[in-house]
């Protein structure tokens, strides 16, 4: 599935809305101007009047007069696309625009309006619960919707239900607000400020947000130290595959968990570079520290904000490398132990109960290098053809049939990719290259 057959698949075929899913109704009336509170001057007053009190971006778009604001291309494309979909109902617009304008507060919008539609979708009494749960699905993750097979399971099952469907699509838009440096984050922290969003605040993105937005600085050493030893621990954890490594792991990880007092060191590093980097988040590289701090305790299953799944962790990992290029080389690295542990996994588990929840950590980094994914691969129970032919097709294999052919093309792209980060990251050039050198089959 490559980006070009993935983007003939989204453009060529338009889906249209059905009238149940628009947020103002079946019959919208044409957007109206609310009265300003305040002048709109520039881009984060101009983000501000689009936003509203929502921080999740659910709110009814305001329409808004740019013509001169400076930095507003992607807000009023948002408007435009927005505006679009109460008209005509149709979707291809709204979800092109993260790849149109990636960095900027489109992709946080984009996702929330998706994330309202979903709501609607799955509360909306007159669908019938499989075909909701696959609509929904559609508009909160990356994902493309091809025929349902009766034999996959509902559609949201991965995630644990509805309830932690919504809840990892919310962070989701929270990823989506720390997309990239240049988005003003004032107007969403004063809108977290608002008392129903208290426990939205209190998730570490929220935090995050809070904390860029007071333009918070600190002595971030430390935390970087931190983020980069963790890193590393990690990186010889997946490169450990023969006894002796496997033996030099278990001494390193116990001499480190001795040292810091704890019984898994990667946590407790990623928690401390965590409230580090939130102490400096005024600063790009420290904001993109946090983020990247948080999504490697998601690929690790040691989040705060349980449940640590999603089809984002890629995303959120490819949005933290433009805050900082120090930044991108670690999230790059992360990346590479997100495949490596995942194809793993695949490869011992795939035909036992393991399976669906690797399925999710595969259809993820297959988002992460494809853009998009058939979302028939988190519906399966067991795999079969048509979740290695999806994987197949990300890496830009069509003829992939089997999870030996599957295997052997994801080996090939983390090779690829493990080869150019090892120039990059002369500090574990060593651990990259021994992976690299092992990971096609």
């Amino acid at each position: 599935m490559s980006p070009g057959w993935l983007a003939a698949v989204l453009l060529g075929c338009p889906r249209n809305l059905p009238d149940h899913l628009r947020v103002d109704g079946p019959r919208p009336a044409p957007p109206t101007p609310v009265a300003a509170a305040a002048p709109v001057t520039d881009h984060a007053s101009a983000l501000a009047r689009v936003l509203g009190a929502d921080p999740l971006a659910r709110g009814r778009a305001r329409a808004l007069p740019l013509e001169g604001i400076p930095d507003t291309q992607a807000l009023a494309a948002f408007l435009d696309a927005r505006l679009e979909v109460e008209t005509n109902g149709t979707l291809s617009r709204l979800v092109t625009l993260e790849a149109d304008f990636p960095g900027t507060e489109v992709v946080a919008l984009s996702r929330g309006y998706r994330l309202k539609l979903a709501e609607n979708e799955l509360s909306n009494p007159l669908v019938e619960a499989r075909a909701a749960e696959r609509e929904a699905l559609a508009l909160g993750a990356a994902v493309v919707l091809g025929p349902d097979d009766p034999s996959n399971l509902q559609a949201l099952a991965w995630a644990g239900g509805r309830e932690d469907f919504l809840y990892i699509t919310e962070r989701r838009v929270l990823a989506g607000w720390l997309a990239g440096p240049a988005v003003p984050l004032a107007p969403v922290a004063t809108a977290l400020q608002g008392l129903p969003f208290d426990p939205v605040r209190a998730r570490p993105l929220g935090q995050v947000i809070v904390a860029r937005a007071e333009n918070r600085t600190a002595d971030a050493t430390a935390a970087f130290a931190d983020l980069r030893r963790a890193t590393h621990l990690s990186v010889v954890r997946v490169a450990a595959d023969r006894d002796t490594e496997q033996s030099a792991w278990a001494d390193e990880k116990r001499a480190v968990a001795a040292e810091l007092g704890v019984t898994d060191p990667v946590r407790a590093l990623l928690e401390r570079a965590f409230t580090g980097f939130l102490a400096d988040a005024g600063t790009p590289r420290s904001a993109g520290g946090a983020l990247l701090a948080a999504t490697a305790l998601r690929i690790i299953d040691r989040c705060p904000d349980a449940p640590c799944t999603g089809l984002d962790r890629s995303e959120t990992l490819h949005a933290a490398r433009s805050w900082d290029p120090e930044i991108a080389v670690l999230a790059d690295t992360w990346e590479i132990v997100f495949w490596d542990q995942t194809l793993a996994t695949m490869n011992a588990g795939r035909d036992t109960g393991l399976f669906p929840s690797a399925a999710v950590d595969l259809a993820d980094l297959l988002i992460g290098a494809a853009g998009q994914v058939d979302a028939a691969i988190v519906s399966k129970a067991r795999p079969d053809g048509t979740v290695w032919l999806v994987a197949g097709r990300a890496m830009g294999d069509d003829g992939t049939i089997d999870w030996a052919d599957a295997h052997v093309a994801m080996g090939r792209h983390v090779q690829r990719r493990a080869r150019e980060l090892a120039a990059a990251a002369p500090e574990e050039r060593a651990l990259l290259e021994r992976i690299a050198a092992r990971v096609v089959p």
